[in-house]
């Protein structure tokens, strides 16, 4: 990690603890007259750098000898702070990581140049790095460079051409065989989570942060609420047979051991945080290859579509706000083309008949 240089006019002092802790505390200074002025700023430096603009407005006659010199690295953890509610924060902070590996030791101004971005957009993808993948970090970018802008610490943020993200479309669906060797493979939390999957294509941290007050069996339905979901709006998605004997069978785990958080899903009564390392531990065990978790929502609105189920209350089901998006989860195999058509029986008897797809007649 570079070494942080600190704006004009800031200070620091290490100094130990009681404890014999190592500790650095930040100043503001400036001359007021003859006289030395040092303002404390703490210890934490974000928050050090957020009184130092303060001070410096007062202090210095609204001149900021700091604007757009604080570094990236320190905004990057400012901002992260700000938005540490926003339901994409986790993905934030993973993009955070590769931009500072970049762009830590540079001031905000020089940080915010075109070409640095489009020098940073060329290094990751000479490293491999998807299309999808460096468009997050730079929307990540932009977004931490609009609240510096909005802040004056620069001018404008930089225009950066987002790559087209067509030919790398997800098109990956779990055959039932597949899914039957998943489920042999799985433990049977693990099972109960993955058929939540499979039968209402939610996507997957919703089933995670499921409570029971958002299951109402009688009615069968899960209500989610704006709050619970990517697109903030509430949705309505059916229980299935398949699904409604999964919640009876937590109800009465869950009557044996204690669930005070009220989670639905659970492991041994406690909620499950994360099932990443037994999914990825499963997944090779079961020999199922270039499978995610998120491909179950693809495969949930086929099947959904190749049943006769209407579009529009699949998308309300899924909260697709556009028809292009759902057709972009629809992915029908050969079979269930034919099936469509009505043509893949009369295929199979053609096999049968003279043990040849093609009639020769």
């Amino acid at each position: 990690m570079p070494r942080r240089k600190l704006p004009p006019n800031m200070t620091k002092q290490a100094y130990r603890t009681k404890a014999g802790y190592a500790r650095t505390y930040y100043y503001f200074q400036y001359r007021r007259g003859r006289k030395q002025v040092k303002l404390p700023l703490g210890t934490d430096y974000t928050e050090a750098l957020k009184g130092y603009h303060e001070h410096a407005q007062k202090c210095l006659g609204g001149r900021d000898p700091a604007a757009g010199l604080a570094t990236f690295e320190a905004w990057t953890e400012h901002c992260l702070k700000l938005t540490r509610n926003k339901k994409s924060w986790e993905r934030d902070w993973r993009s955070c990581k590769h931009l500072n590996r970049y762009f830590a030791k540079f001031a905000i101004r020089e940080a915010a140049k075109r070409s640095r971005a489009m020098e940073y957009r060329l290094i990751r993808e000479e490293e491999g790095a998807k299309p999808s993948t460096v468009n997050r970090e730079m929307a990540c970018y932009r977004h931490y460079l609009n609240i510096a802008a909005g802040d004056g610490l620069i001018d404008a943020i930089p225009l950066v051409p987002m790559a087209s993200e067509k030919s790398y479309a997800r098109r990956r669906v779990v055959t039932p065989e597949e899914c039957k060797r998943l489920l042999d493979c799985a433990p049977r939390y693990l099972q109960r989570y993955l058929v939540c999957l499979w039968e209402t294509a939610m996507r997957p941290d919703e089933p995670i942060r499921l409570i029971w007050s958002k299951v109402d069996l009688e009615m069968g339905l899960i209500r989610l609420g704006a709050s619970d979901t990517k697109e903030g709006e509430s949705k309505a998605v059916p229980i299935s047979e398949n699904l409604y004997q999964v919640f009876l069978e937590l109800k009465a785990e869950q009557q044996r051991i204690p669930n005070l958080a009220g989670r639905v899903f659970t492991r041994k009564g406690q909620p499950i945080k994360s099932v990443k390392g037994v999914w990825e531990n499963t997944r090779k065990r079961a020999k199922v290859e270039d499978v995610w978790l998120h491909d179950f929502r693809h495969t949930a609105i086929t099947r959904m579509e190749a049943e006769g189920v209407p579009p529009g209350a699949i998308m309300a089901t899924t909260g697709h706000k556009t028809f292009r998006m759902h057709q972009r989860y629809t992915h029908f195999s050969e079979e269930q083309i034919l099936a469509a058509y009505g043509l893949a029986s009369k295929n199979e008897i053609r096999k049968k008949r003279d043990g040849s797809p093609v009639n020769q007649s």
